[in-house]
């Protein structure tokens, strides 16, 4: 039988976007920063990270619209504390330290027993003060999986071992070969179809400028590596069917 609680892992990339602190429904509350956006966002857009971060950041103003999940985790993780340190109030701070720094910990590459039990007293200590500084509205179902997320760790390891992180990040690749509004599934399996058939269907030949362009055409990539591969020319037509035939793609 399943224990829910123990035998499904937690995906902590849906517990990362906090956006409560400049909901204009909250701007009576102490941790409204609302009317900071604007000093927020110069420091902010002045961060340059390092390469390893996939994108620069971006305007607050536009977070619960438009930021990715990976803008979402790199505020939470990164940028919150340094930002916040000086706007929010220190309890606050503070309530956000603990959950930051038990996110880290439990995001290491190496998780000792003495480091699951200290994310265990954060956590409690995080969700002992969460109804004492924020209304309960907000004590939401993504707030509890914290009090789980450590026997988690302790079950399955690391949070980034089984995050949905890299399946988000290829969902930007399968958006490429939709093309319009409807029949989307259709669209997706014709178009990776193609893509597939002309990669596996070419072979090395002397370089020929218009089938080079069309293959660059059908695969849509730039990439140093995808431009090699386009420097071949396709099977003809009746080796093609047949190929295709072979590979139950037709």
């Amino acid at each position: 039988y399943i224990v829910i609680v123990r035998d499904i892992p937690i995906d902590y990339m849906h517990m990362i976007s906090v956006e409560c602190w400049s909901d204009g429904s909250f701007k009576d509350r102490h941790f409204y920063i609302g009317k900071e956006i604007d000093k927020l966002d110069k420091m902010l857009l002045r961060i340059k990270p390092p390469h390893s971060f996939r994108r620069s950041p971006r305007s607050l103003k536009v977070s619960s619209t438009f930021w990715k999940a990976s803008e979402h985790r790199a505020w939470l993780l990164y940028y919150a504390i340094p930002l916040l340190m000086h706007i929010l109030p220190p309890d606050y701070v503070i309530h956000l330290f603990l959950l930051i720094t038990s996110l880290h910990i439990l995001l290491g590459t190496c998780i000792r027993k003495e480091d699951i039990t200290k994310c265990r007293e954060l956590l409690k200590t995080f969700h002992e003060l969460l109804p004492e500084l924020y209304p309960k509205t907000l004590c939401t179902a993504n707030f509890h999986m914290l009090a789980h997320i450590c026997d988690c760790v302790e079950d399955w390891g690391p949070l980034w071992c089984y995050s949905t992180f890299g399946f988000e990040n290829l969902n930007g690749y399968l958006r490429k070969y939709a093309h319009g509004t409807g029949n989307i599934v259709p669209q997706l399996v014709e178009s990776f179809m193609m893509h597939q058939a002309s990669s596996c269907a070419a072979v090395p030949h002397e370089n020929n400028d218009e089938t080079i362009s069309f293959i660059k055409y059908l695969n849509k990539s730039h990439h140093e590596e995808d431009n090699r591969k386009c420097k071949q020319l396709l099977l003809p037509k009746e080796e093609m069917d047949a190929l295709l035939k072979d590979r139950m793609l037709v």
